[in-house]
């Protein structure tokens, strides 16, 4: 019988992508340095600083984030695939960082395998024959949930440090695995 995947992705979720954001530019939480009035300034300013550097490589992981990947296991008898975007314009770089957060903070745990994906939707359902099987997205961003979801997956908005472990581990079990 074909088993529905589970995809977690990596900023947000496994590492803490906004904390390092706000530790490289010193400030308390990174929203503040966005102003609302010029968010693509603000996108650009951004990624001109990380493209081509070690930001990706250097991320933090959660503090929860080896629990939360048990959790995905219990669920998934054939372990978990990080589904992670790379920074657009810069991907082969951000791939090559990615992997190395990837040896350096998921060794006793690592996925089975890393999918690189913009539109992470294009992994909601898996085909078994005739039958179409709704695959479980983990990830930060509403957007990539809500699309996730329009394309027939299944989605579990999770934010490290706001969201519980339970709040996911009781949606996992709200599944048909």
């Amino acid at each position: 019988m074909c088993k529905r995947e589970i995809y977690v992705d990596m900023d947000g979720v496994l590492a803490d992508f906004f904390g390092c954001l706000s530790r490289q530019y010193s400030v308390p939480n990174w929203k503040t340095l966005i102003d609302p009035k010029d968010k693509p300034q603000f996108k650009k300013h951004v990624t001109d600083d990380v493209y081509g550097s070690d930001f990706f490589s250097n991320i933090k992981k959660f503090n929860d984030a080896d629990n939360l990947i048990k959790m995905v296991s219990k669920y998934s008898k054939n372990g978990y695939t990080l589904l992670t975007t790379p920074l657009p314009g810069d991907e082969k770089h951000t791939q090559k960082q990615k992997i190395i957060w990837v040896k350096k903070h998921l060794i006793d745990l690592p996925p089975k395998e890393i999918i690189f994906e913009n539109k992470k939707e294009n992994w909601a359902i898996k085909k078994d024959g005739d039958k179409e099987i709704a695959n479980v997205l983990i990830d930060d961003h509403n957007v990539n949930c809500e699309n996730f979801q329009n394309k027939g997956g299944i989605s579990i908005r999770y934010q490290s440090g706001i969201d519980t472990l339970e709040y996911v581990e009781n949606k996992l079990k709200q599944i048909n695995f």
